[in-house]
């Protein structure tokens, strides 16, 4: 639910918006907006002003977590495995994964 999320950020940060300016972040926020939004989407930036980076395939894709393991290989998906868990064995947040896991 992405407006009790803003809420959750807006309370978290100790700001306070006005439901106008919840509403404006909520719809900025979408998906649909952000994968059009240049300022949100690293493809504008990779074909405008890196122009030599292969630009093959989409930087913002489904939306679906987890899905980026999906365009790794066996290997890569591993080697990502194992340094994340080194780095983030210590701290005490549950990343989900997949969108059935809870």
């Amino acid at each position: 639910d992405l407006r009790s999320s803003v809420l959750k950020i807006c309370s978290f940060l100790e700001k306070e918006l006005s439901e106008e300016d919840i509403n404006t972040v909520v719809r900025q926020a979408t998906f649909q907006n952000m994968k059009s939004d240049p300022r949100a989407n690293y493809e504008n930036i990779a074909k405008n002003e890196i122009g030599t980076r292969n630009t093959e395939g989409a930087f913002l894709r489904k939306g679906t977590i987890g899905d980026w393991k999906h365009h790794l290989t066996l290997e890569q998906n591993e080697r990502f495995d194992r340094i994340f868990y080194s780095n983030m064995k210590n701290i005490p947040l549950k990343f989900i994964w997949d969108i059935n896991e809870e």
